[in-house]
């Protein structure tokens, strides 16, 4: 008469957890020792609190799934959105906000400037691609625009 009582997920990171510990055979508590991540944080997930990114990314790296994963299921990243090795950033310290998943440790306010600082840079990118595109005739020896 002892039917198993399913658990309720109180987020679908907890599900995704949770369901993960199951079929690798082990608990919360090995889980975030592995990934050096205080118990408190495992009964947070458990309640619904999505944790920092940095914590993500440490449980990731403990289950031996890819980061991505886990910003997926808690919301972060879109699934059809681009795959960060799909970006090519040059500059290391642009490169960290979006390919290290930083993005999340800004305040909205600051969110809200790399957007405006990107809309700029592609505002004067697609400026300079039209410049570009005009035939020479047009910018040099017709006097009657000036």
């Amino acid at each position: 008469m002892n039917e198993p009582v399913q658990e309720q997920f109180s987020s679908p990171l907890h599900e995704y957890v949770a369901q993960w510990i199951a079929t690798h055979d082990t608990t919360w508590q090995r889980l975030f020792t592995q990934a050096t991540i205080a118990n408190a944080v495992s009964t947070q997930v458990r309640r619904g609190s999505t944790p920092r990114p940095g914590t993500r990314r440490k449980l990731a790296d403990a289950m031996g799934v890819p980061r991505r994963k886990l910003f997926e299921v808690a919301g972060y990243v879109r699934p059809e959105e681009l795959e960060p090795e799909d970006i090519e950033i040059t500059d290391p310290e642009i490169a960290l906000f979006f390919l290290g998943y930083e993005w999340d440790e800004f305040t909205e306010a600051g969110q809200d400037i790399i957007r405006q600082a990107v809309r700029s840079a592609l505002a004067i990118r697609r400026e300079r691609e039209a410049k570009q595109e005009k035939p020479d005739a047009n910018n040099a020896g017709d006097l009657s625009q000036t």
